[in-house]
């Protein structure tokens, strides 16, 4: 799993929701560049896609292509995570180190992971977590929320949207 290595301001938060798209999650950033892409496919199913920027390891896009299944998340965190504003940047060096200054070059676009993942939407809440991780620290920007295990790695992401009708 992706690790955070900075945390950077948070400007703007765009979420959509359809029939076909679960949940789409856009962190505002002025970067033009072809994002790198980690997919994650649920070990009990589901497909997640996280776009990162290439420059700078921001996390910009979240999509659920296919929703995971729900599980409640029942574990109460060990101690109070650290909160702070902000969103997480992580380590590009999974997709090989970029050797263009412009940052066009990368050995791989894409990555893949298999990991335990559950999505519940409730409340006006929308929550994607990975089970096995304990949030140590949360970044909020605006009404979204990017928890993040004591390694560096995603333990959930929240975000407030319309309740389901």
């Amino acid at each position: 799993m992706l690790k955070a290595v900075d945390v950077l301001t948070c400007t703007t938060v765009e979420v959509e929701s359809d029939a076909y798209v679960p949940l789409t999650i856009t962190w505002g950033t002025d970067s033009r560049l072809q994002p790198l892409y980690w997919r994650i496919s649920g070990s009990n199913g589901g497909e997640v896609e996280i776009k990162i920027d290439p420059q700078s390891g921001m996390m910009r896009e979240l999509v659920i292509i296919d929703e995971p299944p729900g599980r409640a998340d029942t574990s109460p965190p060990l101690s109070l995570p650290k909160t702070d504003t902000g969103i997480p940047a992580f380590d590009r060096s999974p997709w090989g180190i970029s050797t263009n200054p412009d940052y066009s070059t990368f050995q791989s676009r894409v990555i893949t992971s298999n990991e335990v993942i559950a999505f519940s939407r409730e409340h006006g809440t929308a929550k994607l977590f990975f089970p096995a991780k304990q949030t140590a620290q949360v970044l909020v920007c605006e009404y979204s929320q990017i928890h993040l295990a004591g390694d560096g790695s995603l333990s959930a992401v929240l975000v407030d949207v319309q309740p389901d009708t």
